[in-house]
């Protein structure tokens, strides 16, 4: 093993910020002399619809490999992300490495796994003040302690072991965000479009099939279909309501809003934790094929499926456990995320002083719904869909806590790579 050095992060890198864009500048659609404007949300929620801003230069152009650090409070703050090229917004900046160094070099690769480590991520949260906006300054950076071994080839060989645990999880996240887009686009053709296949196997509504009117619903639906409460679909329990004053850094842990992710996977790093668990509250413990549902804050309407890597996990106040069927959560899963839905539940949830709507207030909202025989089709079809997309999330759970516990230790030289 070589020798290890140790020196300030201000010796070696300089950091690049990008003015704020108002958001009137930004656009939907990118055009030839557009570029692609990189937000924290893009980082946070891969289904965001990316903004583009008119051609500013190359100043705060990113790379796929470069490394930028979020500087304010948010669900990635205080940590180094990557792989989203283009201009990043003035609430990030990118981490430039003195290419014209020649002695004691650090490779890119092994410094963004080494800002990644929560060692860094502790220091950054205690360092960031009582500003009424989290933020990390550069000075705090500048008086970071990097730690690398000499050697540059050594810091290949650890950042490589990395890099590929991260590659492996990126590839997972890729292939369910194509999956569920899959699922989707059926949703929204034969639940939205109602273009469903009839008889003879074409479009419903492009075909020409009678639409009906419904007086509850108040629009055209296709002929035979109902109108149904949203809660006819599944059954629900409300979180309990655990006091904020008896939370742990460990112990058993507590489903909080937070945990909810935009992708619709459940992180189990957001969870709270209780110091002790008699087995009292077993109706607020979450199952394998449940799904949770944020009733407040700004996460309202986020829902979450838990996985079987999810065992004896309370819920907390705010956050619903769904039950339905597992060979039917597709349908449940799309309709609760249906952006009609989404909109009267951001609407149903502004009536009060901070957003949140009640159990029942989400269970009485009126939906459509078809013959059992379609609904029981599109399940069928997109439960494999589902099964996949769990697994990948399972798959990547373990990787993470694999990686996390190899971090620190090929960071101070603790485990050697040959």
């Amino acid at each position: 093993m070589s020798n290890w050095c140790k020196e300030k992060l201000s010796n070696f890198v300089k950091y690049v910020q990008w003015e704020q864009v108002a958001v009137e500048e930004q656009s939907f659609y990118s055009r030839s002399w557009y570029q692609r404007f990189v937000r924290i949300i893009d980082y946070t929620n891969r289904d965001e619809p990316p903004r583009y801003i008119p051609y500013t230069g190359t100043k705060s152009l990113v790379g796929r490999d470069d490394i930028v650090m979020i500087r304010y409070w948010s669900q990635t703050a205080w940590k180094a992300v990557r792989w989203i090229p283009w201009v990043i917004a003035n609430n990030m900046f990118r981490i430039n490495i003195d290419k014209n160094r020649e002695w004691k070099k650090i490779d890119k690769d092994f410094l963004f796994h080494y800002l990644s480590s929560k060692s860094i991520f502790d220091y950054l949260h205690k360092g960031w003040g009582s500003s009424t906006m989290p933020a990390i300054s550069f000075n705090l950076m500048n008086d970071l302690w990097v730690c690398f071994p000499e050697d540059i080839e050594e810091q290949h060989k650890i950042a490589k072991i990395l890099s590929t645990i991260d590659d492996k999880i990126e590839l997972n996240n890729k292939i369910n965000s194509e999956l569920e887009a899959m699922a989707k686009e059926l949703y929204e053709y034969w639940f939205v479009q109602f273009d469903f296949p009839d008889e003879k196997g074409k479009p419903y509504k492009s075909s020409g099939w009678k639409m009906v009117w419904n007086e509850e619903l108040k629009r055209d639906i296709p002929e035979g279909w109902t109108c149904w409460i949203i809660g006819d679909l599944f059954s629900s329990q409300a979180g309990y309501a655990f006091k904020s004053s008896g939370w742990t850094d460990e112990g058993h842990p507590v489903l909080t809003i937070k945990a909810i992710s935009e992708d619709g996977s459940v992180d189990m790093k957001e969870a709270a934790h209780i110091e002790q668990y008699d087995g009292s509250l077993g109706k607020y413990t979450v199952h394998n094929w449940n799904m949770i549902f944020a009733m407040s804050w700004n996460t309202i309407g986020k829902v979450g499926i838990i996985s079987s890597a999810i065992k004896n996990v309370l819920i907390n106040q705010r956050v619903l456990i769904i039950k339905t069927e597992t060979s039917s959560i597709a349908y449940a899963y799309f309709i609760l995320r249906d952006e009609k839905i989404q909109n009267l539940i951001a609407q149903l949830g502004a009536n009060s002083a901070q957003p949140n709507i009640s159990e029942e207030s989400l269970r009485s909202i009126k939906i459509s719904i078809p013959s059992s025989g379609l609904l029981e089709k599109y399940n069928k079809m997109c439960h494999s869909y589902f099964e996949k997309i769990i697994n990948n999330r399972i798959e990547n759970q373990e990787l993470s806590e694999l990686r996390d516990f190899l971090l620190p230790m090929l960071m101070n030289g603790q485990v050697t790579v040959k």
